[in-house]
């Protein structure tokens, strides 16, 4: 099981490789299935939102909202 920490390292990592902005603050929100990271959490605009599967660890880039 993959814990909010390595969620969180995971979810850099896939921003990385995409070529997009990872910036704090972060929010990871757990699911019964998949945990939702949030970049710049808190504010309107310029979110990455990315997925990671709780069990295999298994990332999607979910979307990218515009500022």
């Amino acid at each position: 099981m993959v814990s909010r920490d390595e969620a969180r390292e995971l979810a850099r990592a896939e921003c990385e490789r995409q070529g997009i902005a990872f910036e704090e603050p972060i929010s990871v929100n757990g699911g019964p299935l998949h945990y939702s990271v949030w970049t710049r959490s808190g504010t309107r605009g310029g979110n990455a939102i990315v997925s990671v599967h709780r069990w295999t660890g298994a990332v999607q880039l979910r979307g990218v909202i515009p500022r």
